[in-house]
């Protein structure tokens, strides 16, 4: 996690924009252990080491970090979690029973509220992204989800903490954004709503190429729905012969995309970052049906 924070930090810094966020310094193995005696529940170690760098955003002190959404804090995930404990006694899930449903059908059980649901943002008006401890019968325990008061669908985000950050770094890398000092501007209208309702699930991430660092690697989304049953048109997929690769490689840093496709010898041949790794990235390409890629930047 400590790697992953440095991609995101690196991003944020590229654009002059990372102090605009506010992170807290990292947690102390006591303050999670004192969450997890709180919630009763062993938070997933990904989300324990990332806490441990960054313990959160200071407090609505400026734009959230996943794109407008603060990245709660150990205090304030207690905070949040507490208010919804608060109404258990209140009869809400039968209340709303009939408006509660999850996306996919069968992961996220329907229901308003539940304990093992435990938020790790919020947007300061009740909705929130967390872990599912108690996922219905087509889920997986620790899966990341969207619920809150106004999420009556709830919606699957990750299978794990891991997946949700590694979209949110390719989101980064991916869609038209600025961040001011209050607020984030979405210039790709395929995203211009709330982070909540994001749907990234519909992208898989393959491993073309790794030394076992995590420092060098040169990997692919691809869609795994046809582009016709994707809400937005942002998605990269092989139903239509595109996709999206990302790559680090001995300081070397790119992203390709479909826009304007160029032969992938031509891309590879040019590219310092496929220096000794040619061969075995374009084998993997292969086996996978993709013989073009776009250069984006």
């Amino acid at each position: 996690m400590k790697e992953k924070w440095k991609q995101i930090e690196s991003i944020l810094a590229d654009k002059n924009v990372l102090s605009y966020v506010h992170l807290n310094e990292g947690a102390t193995a006591e303050q999670i252990a004192s969450l997890e005696k709180h919630i009763g529940v062993t938070l997933p170690d990904s989300v324990r080491e990332f806490l441990m760098v960054h313990n959160g955003q200071l407090p609505a002190a400026g734009p959230g970090l996943f794109f407008g959404v603060e990245f709660l804090s150990v205090a304030e995930i207690i905070k949040n979690w507490d208010d919804w404990v608060e109404v258990e006694g209140e009869g809400l899930n039968e209340e709303m029973e009939d408006a509660m449903s999850s996306k996919p059908d069968g992961v996220i059980k329907p229901l308003y509220q539940n304990r093992k649901w435990i938020p790790l943002t919020s947007d300061h008006s009740g909705n929130h992204i967390g872990i599912d401890f108690d996922p219905d019968t087509k889920g997986t325990v620790g899966q990341i989800i969207a619920f809150g008061r106004d999420q009556d669908m709830k919606i699957l985000k990750a299978k794990s903490f891991d997946e949700f950050i590694d979209h949110y770094i390719s989101q980064l890398l991916s869609i038209a954004w600025s961040l001011k000092p209050d607020h984030w501007e979405i210039t790709d209208k395929n995203f211009d709503f709330h982070y909540n309702d994001w749907d990234w699930s519909a992208v898989e991430k393959i491993d073309l190429y790794t030394d076992g660092t995590p420092e060098n690697y040169v990997s692919i989304w691809i869609s795994t729905k046809p582009v016709q049953e994707l809400p937005y048109e942002y998605y990269f997929g092989k139903f239509k012969d595109d996709f999206h690769i990302e790559a680090s490689y001995d300081s070397h840093d790119f992203t390709y995309g479909a826009d304007e496709k160029a032969p992938l010898d031509k891309i590879v041949r040019n590219s310092p970052i496929f220096s000794g790794i040619m061969e075995p990235v374009k084998k993997r390409l292969s086996q996978l049906g993709i013989s073009e890629m776009t250069y984006i930047h």
